[in-house]
C-alpha cells in the first residue's frame, strides 16, 4: 500500500505544485523546468527524511529547520520558473484532471489485478514446508501463514513435527482443517482462540514444548496469543516477514460518526468497495482482522512486535523490501535478534540463507544477528513518506478498550 500512495507521488507533482502559485494550473502542460524541480524536491525531501531520523532526537528540530530552508529554496525556484520563465503549454487542455484520471485508474487496475489474483478458486499454495519436516530436530512446530493463503489439507503440513496452523480449527482427531483465503479475514482474537487450542493440543499429544512459526498476519495473532494469554506450552517463536509498527492510525466504526479518522475509513471504504467489485475475497477497511489491530493498537505499535516475551526464544527475518514501510527505530536496540534476507514480503521462507538459519534456530542454537545495507538504505530512505502517528494517549478507544495488556504501554519501549 505504500508503494501505491509513493508511486504516483512524483507523476503529479509537477501538475498540482503549480496549484499554489497561478491561475488556472489545472490547464496546460508543467513546462521542463517545473517537471525537474518536482523531481529534484522529491528526491531532497526523501534524502532529508531519512537524514533527520539518523541524527540524534535532540538535533531533529534544528536539521529539519536546515532542510526546511533547502525545501524553500526549491519552492522559490519553482514559483520563479512558473510565472517568469517557462508558462505552460497547450494551455487550453485540462492536463491535470486528465492526468489524475490516469494515475487513478491504472492505480485501481493494478489492485484490481491483485485482488483477482487472490481467488479464492486459485490452486493452493505449493507445501513450503517439506525442508523443514526433514531438518527440525525433536520438536513440534506449528506454522502460521499470513493474509489470504489457503490451505487444501495435503500431506506437507498436516502431521508432525511441522503442522499447519489452520483458521478453522482441528477435526476431532487434531488434524488441522483446510481453510480458504476469506477464513484469513476473521479477527485476531479468533484465529489467537483457535492457535491456543491447538497449541495445547500438540503439547497434550507430544509432551513437547511447541516452537511457533508465524509469517505475516500470523506474526499479529501471535503476539496477540503470547500477550494477552498464558502460553506456558511456547518456548521459541520466528517472526518471518512481521508486520512491524501497524496500527499506526485509527478509524472508526461505520456506524460513528465521531472520533479520529472518521473522513479516512471512508476513504478507506470506498477504495476497497472499489478494488473488490465482482470479486469474491471481502478484503476491506472494516473486514475483522484489521479492525482488531485498530482496536489493540497499542500492541503492535513501535518495538512492541519485536520486543522479548519471558520465557520464549525468538528471532525476526525481515525481507529487505519491507524497509521502506518500517521506520528506522523499529528494529532499534533492546529488540530480538533480527536475520534480514532479500527478497519482498511474505517470502521469506523460500530464501535459501533464511531456511538454513530457520532450521538452526528451531534446532535450539544461536543465529545471531544479520544487517543489511540495503535493508536500512530502505528504512531510511521511507521515512519522510511514513504516514503520522497517532498518539496512544490521544484516542480514547486505545485508553479504555484496549484491555489491560495494553496499559502503561510503551510503543517506543520494550518493557
Amino acid at each position: 500500500y505504500l508503494w501505491a500512495a509513493i508511486i504516483p507521488l512524483p507523476i503529479m507533482a509537477p501538475f498540482l505544485q503549480r496549484g499554489a502559485i497561478v491561475p488556472h494550473w489545472w490547464r496546460g502542460v508543467p513546462p521542463a523546468g517545473t517537471v525537474v524541480i518536482s523531481i529534484l524536491n522529491f528526491v531532497t525531501l526523501t534524502l532529508s527524511g531519512a537524514f533527520v531520523a539518523v541524527v540524534p532526537p535532540g538535533w531533529r528540530v534544528a536539521a529539519a529547520t536546515l532542510l526546511g530552508g533547502a525545501n524553500g529554496l526549491l519552492w522559490y525556484q519553482a514559483v520563479r520558473t512558473a510565472v517568469l520563465v517557462q508558462p505552460a503549454r497547450w494551455r487550453r487542455v485540462p492536463a491535470t484532471p486528465i492526468v489524475a484520471a490516469v494515475v487513478v485508474i491504472v492505480a485501481l487496475s493494478a489492485g484490481r489485478v491483485s485482488q483477482l489474483r487472490l481467488e479464492p478458486d486459485r490452486p493452493s499454495e505449493p507445501p513450503v514446508l517439506s525442508d523443514l519436516e526433514t531438518q527440525v530436530m525433536h520438536r513440534p512446530v506449528i506454522y502460521l501463514a499470513g493474509h489470504n493463503s489457503r490451505y487444501d489439507g495435503e500431506p506437507s503440513g498436516a502431521s508432525l513435527p511441522v503442522v499447519r496452523f489452520s483458521y478453522r480449527g482441528l477435526h476431532p482427531d487434531g488434524r488441522p482443517r483446510p481453510y480458504t483465503a476469506r477464513d484469513t479475514h476473521q479477527s485476531l482474537e479468533t484465529s489467537a482462540t483457535l492457535l491456543d487450542a491447538q497449541v495445547n493440543h500438540i503439547n497434550r499429544i507430544t509432551g513437547q514444548k511447541v516452537a511457533i512459526l508465524a509469517q505475516s498476519e500470523g506474526t499479529l495473532i501471535t503476539r496477540y496469543y503470547l500477550t494477552t494469554r498464558p502460553h506456558p506450552a511456547v518456548d521459541t517463536l520466528a517472526l518471518l516477514s512481521p508486520v512491524l509498527r501497524s496500527g499506526r492510525i485509527y478509524y472508526p466504526p461505520r456506524d460513528q460518526t465521531a472520533g479520529w479518522g472518521v473522513a479516512t475509513g471512508w476513504q478507506l471504504r470506498a477504495i476497497f468497495a472499489t478494488l473488490t467489485v465482482g470479486t469474491r475475497i471481502p478484503n476491506a477497511a472494516e473486514e475483522p482482522v484489521v479492525r482488531s489491530i485498530l482496536d489493540n493498537a497499542p500492541l503492535f505499535r513501535g518495538r512492541q512486535l519485536l520486543c522479548p516475551i519471558a520465557g520464549v526464544r525468538m528471532a525476526a527475518f525481515l525481507p529487505a523490501l519491507d524497509g521502506f514501510a518500517n521506520p528506522p527505530e523499529a528494529t532499534a536496540g533492546g529488540t530480538v535478534p533480527t536475520v534480514n534476507v532479500a527478497g519482498p514480503h511474505g517470502l521469506v521462507i523460500d530464501h535459501p540463507l533464511a531456511l538454513r538459519r530457520l532450521v538452526v534456530f528451531l534446532n535450539g542454537q544461536p543465529i545471531g544477528e544479520r544487517r543489511r545495507w540495503d535493508y536500512a538504505a530502505s528504512e531510511y530512505a521511507g521515512a519522510a513518506w511514513q504516514a503520522p502517528v497517532l498518539e496512544i494517549p490521544l484516542n480514547p478507544v486505545w485508553r479504555t478498550a484496549a484491555g489491560k495488556s495494553t496499559r502503561g504501554l510503551d510503543p517506543d519501549q520494550c518493557r
